[in-house]
């Protein structure tokens, strides 16, 4: 006869009992920080030299541009596309952070249990990046991307550079 075992509240036991924070997201890099938060959150940038620069590069592909009057430049709005929080939100990631580290208890240390939660929670993050998170992107953007149109992914640093750290 099998007996089955859920340790699932012995677990959260020791999880209570160590005094330790996993942080997961964009760690030590300044600018990946500064991107993954213009992301997250979205932004308006009213900076008249960055929407000269950025209009005249529009022109240059040819993307018409938005103008409400003259001498006027719209602001640039990027949009907000969640990849951490929705990832924290979401019951289904949640999930399979706590699955696997239910697995990890089973045949191992609480210590591997922390690494585990930390490299799952950073592996659904990064999917989630891929998942390519609407609104799908501006024409300049996807002209920018050598004509891909995935959001959030131009070549992989923003979805490489989540990791997680245990303080």
């Amino acid at each position: 006869m099998i007996k089955d075992y859920d340790n699932t509240k012995k677990l959260i036991s020791e999880l209570k009992k160590i005094n330790k924070t996993i942080r997961v997201g964009y760690l030590g890099d300044a600018e990946m920080v500064k991107i993954g938060v213009i992301n997250e959150f979205g932004a308006v940038i009213k900076s008249e030299k960055a929407k000269r620069y950025l209009f005249a590069k529009m022109r240059e592909a040819g993307i018409p541009i938005q103008s409400r009057g003259k001498g006027f430049l719209s602001p640039i709005i990027i949009p907000e596309r969640s990849h951490i929080r929705s990832t924290f939100d979401s019951k289904q990631s949640m999930n399979t952070v706590f699955n696997s580290a239910k697995k990890s208890w089973e045949h191992g240390s609480i210590e591997n249990v922390i690494n585990v939660i930390g490299v799952t929670a950073a592996s659904e993050i990064q999917e989630k990046i891929a998942s390519n998170i609407p609104p799908k992107n501006h024409p300049y953007t996807t002209f920018a991307k050598g004509g891909k149109n995935t959001t959030l992914i131009a070549g992989g640093r923003l979805r490489q550079s989540v990791s997680y750290e245990v303080e």
